[in-house]
């Protein structure tokens, strides 16, 4: 990690489980740059370029950085929209890794009760990304089962609690 580097937290989760309301709160409380990531349809090879655009000031030491989704959204995502293709391959990933790594990173899994989630999702739905709910079981699954290579917590919004 460099000496210079700041905060970047990254909020990840599937739609509906509290991680847009979690990382505004975060950001707002420690006066962290908040950047949103979207679903991308058309960005192409572009992707890992506006990663990489979102987490510079953290890396260069400028300010802290809170992301709402990131890379790590790609697999799962990419497995409910496209069929499983993956618009960042593993070489990309491992930069972007390796390039958070460089600051005071950490990963902040949002993920309550899957019931809890499909409430919200339901009372969203115009407002979400996948377009139904068993899209949404298979997003959560995945996150659920997922390992990243960098540090990570989860977070329940329903009892306010974190843990591995």
């Amino acid at each position: 990690m460099s000496w210079l580097a700041k905060k970047l937290t990254i909020f990840e989760g599937p739609d509906g489980a509290g991680k847009t309301t979690a990382a505004l709160a975060y950001a707002k409380a420690t006066g962290a740059q908040y950047v949103h990531h979207g679903s991308y349809l058309n960005i192409g090879k572009a992707l890992g370029k506006t990663y990489v655009k979102s987490i510079l000031p953290a890396v260069l030491g400028q300010r802290d950085v809170v992301l709402d989704r990131c890379w790590l959204s790609e697999a799962p995502y990419a497995r409910a929209f496209r069929g499983s293709y993956d618009r960042l391959d593993v070489t990309g990933r491992r930069f972007l890794d390796r390039l958070a790594l460089r600051c005071q990173t950490a990963v902040v899994l949002c993920l309550p009760p899957l019931n809890l989630v499909e409430e919200n999702y339901q009372r969203r739905k115009a407002d979400e990304y996948l377009p139904d709910q068993a899209l949404l079981r298979q997003v959560y699954q995945d996150y659920e089962a997922s390992q990243y290579d960098l540090p990570t917590t989860r977070y329940d919004f329903t009892s306010g609690t974190f843990g591995k």
